[in-house]
């Protein structure tokens, strides 16, 4: 029997990836006491595996991961129910050999944050009318591609952790997208090889503006301007224990272009990075000829690009550390005609043609590919830089350095981001109150904070 913290764990939630179950037994003591919910999720070529490994609950019969996974709970995903009171939870692997494959087992705790008010939807067949959202968690073992379109004003937080760890200070998760200007462009499209993302969408106030989801699964390599979206190392989290969700799906090697023939946007750029040296992330401008690399373990390099209608990221996995990562943010302009385009072309603006492909899941034989954590940085803040890539003609970067406020999380703490997600909870649990007694808690810790905010400014 083995004893698992989950490589990726979290305050109310642990995930569990191939590797994890590679065991006879993985055994999750006490950790359900309140009550669980287990969602799967597992690639077709992964079904056969999937029905040998059990969940055994003690109370209730035994269910397989394919079981769970094909669930189906009204439009939503389903998942298995622990009960309340029920201390010991196993997830048995009666494969030969104990052979696993690619997989996700994600286990929620009943007293997590946002459980009453969230969405959990499963990216095979993504495809939703225009609704209003609030929280949603869409999962997938297998990269995805994933598009959403708002129509109206919107506010909207993404991360690629469960509902759980969005505004839950403890697990200190990586904001993949913000957009928190309801003027600017609020749709979505990303190229996600990470198990769990989950948006905020403030339908509270825009309650007119609807939004659709739409996903594919197999991994997208180009994509267009015609929303905001990130890429970010296989398998990124970024939460406070900063571990990486481990698959024989993702590649080694990153190479997401955008691309648009008749328009030319200004690209803004941020970032958040734990690489070394030999393993930079790469920015391409295709169009100008200009290009810059980043390393090291920041925060703080950003970048606008202007004048571009073709943008290539760049990275390669250090294999012998496997929780190296990085995050790029991208948030093009509305954009602009593109004067070298034919003016007879009957191309839209961003008709670019995918191209997916479609990854298969080989078998894990058990003890593959552990990680150590990486090392706590001791250095001190370092301050913003911001590099500007000129249009028209190749040039080199100029990097200007300016000084801002570190992005610590207690100066960030209570940004606009927060207050939001306060006003939101409250107005929500004002007309469905929280189910738990860690609900009610965490809704009084909320006001406690913003009254003491308060009153010191």
């Amino acid at each position: 029997m083995w004893f698992s913290a989950a490589l990726v764990g979290f305050t109310h939630s642990k995930l569990f990836d191939e590797t994890d179950l590679a065991v006879q037994n993985v055994y999750i003591p006490d950790f359900c006491e309140e009550g669980c919910r287990i969602y799967a999720s597992v690639p077709e070529a992964s079904i056969e595996i999937a029905k040998n490994i059990m969940v055994h609950d003690y109370i209730n019969d035994k269910d397989s991961l394919y079981d769970i996974s094909r669930t189906k709970g009204g439009d939503q995903k389903g998942y298995h129910e622990v009960e309340r009171g029920n201390t010991q939870l196993t997830l048995i692997n009666n494969n030969p050999g104990f052979v696993s494959a690619p997989l996700a087992v994600w286990i929620v705790r009943s007293d997590a944050s946002n459980l009453a008010v969230s969405k959990v939807m499963d990216a095979v067949d993504l495809n939703t009318a225009p609704e209003s959202l609030g929280v949603v968690t869409i999962m997938g073992a297998a990269p995805f591609t994933l598009r959403s379109k708002t129509e109206g004003p919107m506010i909207l937080v993404a991360t690629l952790s469960g509902y759980d760890s969005m505004n839950n200070e403890e697990d200190e998760c990586t904001n993949v997208l913000e957009q928190l200007n309801d003027q600017f462009l609020s749709n979505v499209q990303v190229s996600v090889r990470s198990p769990l993302i989950s948006f905020f969408f403030d339908e509270m106030d825009y309650p007119d503006s609807k939004v659709s989801l739409t996903a594919e699964v197999g991994q997208v390599n180009t994509l267009d301007f015609s929303g905001i979206s990130f890429v970010a190392s296989p398998g990124y989290i970024g939460c406070k224990e900063k571990k990486t969700f481990r698959s024989s799906l993702y590649d080694a090697a990153t190479t997401i272009t955008y691309s648009s023939y008749d328009r030319l946007y200004d690209v803004s750029i941020t970032s958040s990075l734990y690489t070394d040296e030999e393993h930079p992330v790469t920015i391409r401008d295709k169009k100008n000829g200009d290009d810059f690399s980043w390393a090291g373990n920041t925060n703080n390099e950003n970048a606008i690009v202007q004048q571009t209608n073709s943008l290539e990221i760049v990275w390669t996995r250090n294999v012998n550390d496997l929780n190296q990562f990085f995050l790029v943010r991208i948030t093009p302009s509305n954009g602009q005609a593109n004067p070298d385009a034919s003016a007879t072309t009957t191309i839209g603006s961003d008709d670019v043609t995918p191209e997916v492909t479609t990854v298969e899941a080989p078998v894990r034989d058990p003890g593959l590919g552990t990680t150590e954590d990486p090392e706590a940085s001791t250095e001190a803040a370092e301050p913003e830089r911001t590099t500007t890539v000129a249009d028209a003609k190749p040039t080199t970067a100029s990097t200007s350095t300016t000084t801002t406020l570190p992005s610590t999380a207690t100066t960030a703490r209570w940004t606009k981001k927060h207050w939001i997600w306060w006003r939101w909870h409250r107005r929500r649990t004002t007309t469905s109150p929280p189910t738990t007694t860690g609900g009610a808690q965490s809704e009084s810790a909320f006001v406690g904070v913003a009254l003491l905010i308060l009153l010191l400014f």
